[in-house]
This record gives structure tokens, sequence and C-alpha cells, in this order.
């Protein structure tokens, strides 16, 4: 994805002045990357086509003339929104009211994107913007995941950082920092179900017509600026939701398994998932039989950029959850022959 060729527009000190013939390393463009990853709702470096940025400069060294120079709007979301144009191998980013790069500064930058154009999410800039080396973002993120105004766990929330410095050369002219590189970073927890068929007869099989994950957290907020693994997610709400993971799709045969897409949640310590299914059992093909089953995932743990894969086996017991029986078969003995005493006669021939 190539440097962003932005057109002349704002001044970093935000007046309104017109700047023309400004030379592009001038310019403070963007370059956003992220690891590839593949499913329908993830974000990746293939599909990421918006984000939002957040960007204030200092004079170096000492921190003294803080300025934003990529705020935020009345509804408290990021107003620069950076989008992506052109061929692939060939990417631009652009976006407007274009800043410039000062000498002497000390730039800091934050991104989020959800790749939606009405992002569930809002971030809070820090009251100071002194930060640790090396820089890991800051500022606060909330999010709403919830199903009745927020995202339902289908969308995936990045974010990604960066501190630039800029200076002068010999003759005084600034020295270009170059393009803004951006590797995004997966703020939640993506979750997936597996559901396999282990019995033995293959004239069984299953259809998974629901399955719900229940008691998540439907919105919280986390703090920037560690590790990705250490970030604390606190829950900003007391409202659990409830997601089907959609897996009504196939029958599922002997020795196959169904996964499902992943969904989006907000990570925390200790959680206590209920899980609830129902299985249609099918014998040749035909409806056989439907039982709803119920269990729960205790005290789990979910990071965030990480990755969980719920596996749960069909089996003989499913047929019929109450206690499965089979039909079997003994054989208690074999019949004798029977007499009769009466006498056959043979006619004779003629």
């Amino acid at each position: 994805m190539a440097l962003a060729m932005l057109a002349a527009a704002m001044t970093v000190g935000c007046s309104k002045d017109e700047v023309t013939d400004v030379s592009p390393s001038q310019v403070i463009g963007f370059k956003a990357m992220t690891d590839n990853v593949v499913d329908r709702a993830e974000i990746t470096k293939d599909n990421i086509a918006r984000f939002r940025v957040y960007g204030c400069v200092s004079d170096k060294d000492t921190g003294a003339n803080h300025t934003e120079i990529f705020g935020i709007n009345s509804v408290g979301n990021l107003k620069t929104t950076v989008l992506r144009s052109g061929e692939a191998g060939n990417y631009t980013w652009t976006y407007e009211n274009t800043q410039y790069w000062v000498p002497d500064k000390q730039y800091y930058f934050v991104a989020l994107t959800t790749n939606a154009t009405n992002p569930k999410w809002t971030f809070t800039a820090p009251a100071t913007h002194s930060v640790v080396s090396p820089f890991k973002g800051f500022g606060t993120v909330s999010f709403d995941n919830s199903s009745t105004t927020g995202a339902n766990c289908e969308t995936d929330l990045v974010y990604a950082y960066a501190d630039k410095t800029t200076s002068k050369d010999a003759d005084g002219k600034l020295v270009s920092p170059g393009v803004v590189n951006l590797t995004f970073y997966h703020l939640l927890s993506a979750i997936a179900v597996k559901v396999e068929n282990t019995v033995e007869n293959a004239d069984y099989t299953f259809k998974v017509t629901s399955f719900e994950v229940g008691n998540l957290i439907a919105k919280g907020s986390v703090a920037l600026g560690g590790e990705l693994q250490n970030l604390k997610w606190n829950e900003t709400s007391t409202e659990k939701m409830s997601i089907d993971m959609d897996l009504a799709q196939d029958n599922i045969e002997k020795g196959k398994s169904l996964t499902s897409n992943k969904f989006f949640i907000i990570p925390g310590a200790s959680q206590t998932l209920t899980v609830k299914f129902s299985v249609e059992v099918y014998l040749n093909g035909t409806s056989y039989t439907t039982h709803n089953l119920t269990g729960q995932i205790s005290n789990q743990t979910f990071t965030p950029g990480n990755s969980y894969l719920f596996k749960t086996s069909l089996t003989a017991d499913n047929i019929n959850p109450d206690g499965s029986t089979k039909i079997e078969f003994d054989v208690i003995n074999v019949a004798g022959w029977g007499t009769d005493n009466g006498d056959i006669t043979l006619d004779k021939n003629k």
C-alpha cells in the first residue's frame, strides 16, 4: 500500500490558510497493515478499508506547545477518517483537512476501526499526553457490543499506534519522517464453535438448529498503553447478552464436523458463559428426534487479540439425552421341532 499523495489543505496549526506547492515529504500520510487472518467478519490487511485516527504534537524533548492535529468531534468520535482507494498492491490512503510535518516535533497517533461507517466505539483522549517509551498508544476506548444498540458480536475492532520525531538537516530544512506505518491489532477476543459427529453408525447424522452462547459482556472500556495481552477491559454496564453461533447449515455426517464463523466478544478474566443448543437427529436422511441441550464454559479468561474454539462432540447420548439405549439383540432359544402323532399314508401310484 503506497504512500498517500495528498492534496494541500489545512496546516499543522489548524489555521484556515490555504497552502500550495507543498512537498509530498511534508504531508502526514498513513499506511495501514494487519496480520493475515481469514474470516468473513475479521479485519485483515486485504479488506481493511477505513480507519479513524487521533493525533497530537508537542515540541521535541520539552513537550511544550501541545496541539491536537487529529481530534475528536462533537459526538465523541474521532473526526478524521482515513480511506483506502486504488487497486490491490497500489493502494493509497487519504483523508480530508490534510496535516503537515513540522521539524523538531514529537508526534503520537492512535487509530481505530471496525471497518464500518458507523462505529460502535468511542475514543477518549488522555488528560495529559505524557507517554511511556516505547509508545504503545494512549486514551480509552469504549465499545458497545450489545445486540440492541451495538455490534452484536459480529464486528471486529482493531487498533494501531505510532509515534514520530521530526528533525532538521544542516540547512535547517525538515527531514521527512516518512509515512506513518500502522500495524493493527485485534482489541477483542474471537470465538467460534466446532461440532463433531462421533457416532459409530453412519446412518445417524445431526443438524444443530441453534447454538446460543450467553452471559457475554455487552458494553466495556479499555485503557490503551500496554502490551496487547495485558490490556484490561472493564464492564461499563450490568447488561449481558447472547448470540446464536449460526451452525444451521448442513447435516453433520459420521466422522465430520462443522465450524461456525468467528464472533467477537469483549475480553475479560474468569468469565462463565452459558451454552444452549438444539440438535435434530436424522436417521437415513429422515428426521428422527430433536433435543435441547445445555451446558456452560466456566471461569474462562479471554485475552485481547486471542481466538478461541469451543469444541463439542455429538455421541450416541445425543440421540436420547435422557439415557441413550442401543437396540440390542440376544438369542434366547431355538424352538425344537413339534411332532404330529398321526400317520401320513402314501397313496400307491396308479
